[in-house]
């Protein structure tokens, strides 16, 4: 009993000196040179850390960036030690996922490079990937692989943002080309997937067909709600479009539903692109159990740069319904395939603010 007693004192010990499993999460700290003992690189830190543990990075002097090329392969927070601040980064950053990971960025700043998930995942819980009030100056946030859960919230995006499954919400985001891009997930729930409050810019792109939102994906519903959309025209070339709102593929299933609501959708050019194949809000290819509903959605032209079709529908053997849509005089065929219930007005006065909010009509 005595070797016992001392054998389990030992172990107890050990532990409360760190020589056992780390059990608590650590704080590690990142500062410029190492200063005060921190970790000179967010690369050292990350090495040195585990599962749970926050690393925690003070901005550099100056407002210079810690110039690395990140890879991370555990669960992970990284933050700003200064409240309200965002800490600088210049480099691609790279998730090695595994089952059950969960990655958080909050007050980051990325003055050129890009966030991607590397590959897909096997069956099994979800890798999470959180971003909080991050900016990418010039880079895309690319989580277009399966078996991720991405939740993009308050960030600043200067590229595109991919996904499969997740959360995009109260973001600016300005690409050329498509700046939500949804594909489909190899894991099919009856979750929804949601696309609520950003500010999306879709700018001119000649390499083919584009568009502010693009969801394409039959595993998961959708609630795409309160976006200020605008839109480009498009190459003046047979089979190329662009739009502000592009359904081209959703869940077979009657269990729930697919909403679009109350989004402002406006045709901008900053130089005079074709006026050919330029839709405002277009849902095609929707299954037979599958229901889309529209409603409340502002849609904007001008005398100059018109729109082709305020509401289009191609091959849906669903039921795509529209109500209380509100378009301007400058849609040259308001519905196109998608029935006017008899609510929707094509005649609308309003106009709208920098933000996108009406001001009038």
């Amino acid at each position: 009993m005595k070797i016992l007693r001392k054998t389990n004192l030992l172990i107890m010990a050990l532990l409360l000196l760190g020589f056992g499993p780390r059990v608590l999460a650590a704080d590690l700290m990142v500062a410029e040179n190492g200063a005060g003992g921190a970790y000179a690189t967010i690369t050292a830190a990350i090495a040195a850390a585990v599962d749970g543990d926050r690393v925690i990075i003070v901005p550099k002097s100056g407002g210079a960036a810690y110039g690395e090329t990140l890879t991370i392969d555990k669960s992970l927070q990284f933050l700003c030690a200064n409240e309200g601040q965002q800490f600088k980064v210049q480099g691609n950053i790279t998730i090695n996922p595994s089952n059950g990971m969960e990655v958080t960025f909050i007050g980051m700043y990325n003055l050129s490079g890009s966030i991607d998930g590397s590959s897909s995942l096997s069956a099994g819980d979800r890798c999470v990937v959180n971003i909080m009030n991050c900016n990418f100056e010039a880079g895309n946030v690319n989580f277009n692989y399966d078996n991720y859960k991405l939740n993009l919230v308050s960030s600043v995006v200067n590229g595109q943002v991919a996904l499969r499954y997740g959360r995009v919400l109260g973001n600016q985001i300005t690409n050329n080309g498509t700046a939500v891009g949804v594909g489909t997930d190899a894991y099919p729930t009856n979750d929804t997937i949601w696309i609520v409050g950003n500010k999306i810019v879709a700018d001119y792109w000649s390499g083919g067909s584009y568009a502010g939102i693009n969801y394409n994906n039959t595993s998961q519903f959708f609630y795409i709600s309160n976006n200020y959309i605008k839109f480009e025209g498009n190459y003046n070339y047979s089979g190329r479009s662009s739009y502000g709102i592009w359904v081209s593929g959703n869940k077979d299933s009657s269990v729930g539903r697919n909403t679009i609501l109350n989004n402002t959708l406006k045709r901008i050019e900053y130089t005079s692109h074709s006026q050919n194949n330029v839709y405002a809000i277009a849902v095609d290819n929707t299954p037979a159990n599958s229901k889309v509903d529209l409603a409340n959605n502002l849609i904007l032209a001008t005398s100059s740069f018109t729109i082709v079709n305020g509401l289009r529908g191609l091959s849906n053997s669903g039921v795509v319904s529209s109500s209380y849509a509100w378009m301007n005089e400058f849609i040259t065929t308001p519905f196109n395939g998608i029935s006017d219930d008899g609510t929707n007005y094509t005649s609308s006065n309003t106009t709208i603010d920098t933000d996108g909010r009406p001001a009038g009509g």
